[in-house]
């Protein structure tokens, strides 16, 4: 009895990338809604934001169009000089200077920014924004037009799935100015699916490739046994004069690893050399015996 076909479910890398971004997006959308129902059920009902929409728009929260005449009435006669220039400004209460910089966020894509007094009532709406701003992660700028205004696009909570740093090594780099060491922060919800984060990094990997003095691309490393050959040989191919000196000394400490006397045994443990430096050290360079490399 023959045995059932079984199905190639492989998918093509095109297809995968778009299944990822759709997957990506849905995740976006549910972020947002995540964050949208939050501020209807906990942020809307946080003191400041009840004490503040009690006070001052006591008719109900402002339609979008009039919030940036709104904000300009409502500073007026409170605005302030920045702090002098290098001077420490810290968020909330703690703020050493006389005035604070109240930034809200408007529909043309551009904030409203101003600076205003310490303890006025602009400051009363800039010190509940940095309460939604510590509690929900929201950009300050969005929590405060959140406050005055209703029909706030889901959007403007800041709601990137994945934020990505890449820091470069500001030490050591190779001829091409690559540095030896980079290495990338991630900053994404914890409850992403395993999956998802796989196909971020290997993106994040293949962007910066050619700014990596090592070799990105996922590869299958060189043997453990074959790892150390490679170290052997760099250290000592400036004290030998062939590959075969290198395979000799190499083949007294490692009984359990030993390369043939004869000209297949010479190319071999060269190869094994040559292979597993690449594999560590990447495309970028190569080891070459004292004896050159051998056919």
């Amino acid at each position: 009895m023959s045995r059932p076909t079984r199905k190639n479910h492989s998918v093509p890398r095109g297809v995968a990338a778009a299944k990822h971004d759709d997957v990506m997006d849905m995740w976006a959308a549910r972020m947002s809604a995540r964050q949208s129902i939050l501020a209807h059920e906990v942020a809307a009902n946080r003191d400041r934001v009840v004490e503040f929409r009690e006070r001052y728009l006591p008719d109900g929260l402002l339609p979008p169009r009039r919030v940036k005449s709104w904000l300009s009435e409502f500073i007026d006669g409170h605005e302030a000089s920045p702090p002098p220039t290098g001077a420490a400004v810290l968020a909330g209460d703690s703020t050493p200077t006389d005035s604070v910089r109240l930034r809200v966020a408007l529909d043309s894509g551009r904030s409203f920014d101003a600076w205003v007094g310490q303890d006025s009532p602009p400051h009363e709406l800039f010190r509940a924004s940095i309460d939604l701003h510590a509690e929900f992660d929201w950009p300050l700028a969005s929590a405060a037009r959140w406050i005055i205004t209703r029909g706030v696009r889901p959007e403007e909570f800041g709601t990137r799935i994945v934020e990505s740093e890449v820091n470069r090594s500001t030490f050591g780099q190779d001829e091409e100015g690559r540095p030896w060491r980079m290495t990338v922060t991630l900053k994404l919800p914890i409850d992403l699916p395993p999956s998802r984060l796989k196909t971020v990094f290997e993106k994040i990997q293949k962007e910066h490739a050619d700014e990596y003095a090592f070799e990105t691309s996922p590869r299958r490393p060189a043997l453990p046994k074959n790892v150390e050959l490679a170290v052997f040989a760099v250290e000592l191919r400036d004290h030998a004069s062939s590959w075969a000196e290198i395979r000799d000394a190499w083949n007294k400490t490692h009984p359990d690893y030993q390369f043939s006397q004869d000209l297949k045994g010479y190319r071999l443990f060269a190869k094994t050399a040559r292979n597993a430096y690449r594999s560590i050290m990447g495309p970028h360079r190569s080891l070459t015996g004292p004896d050159g490399d051998p056919n």
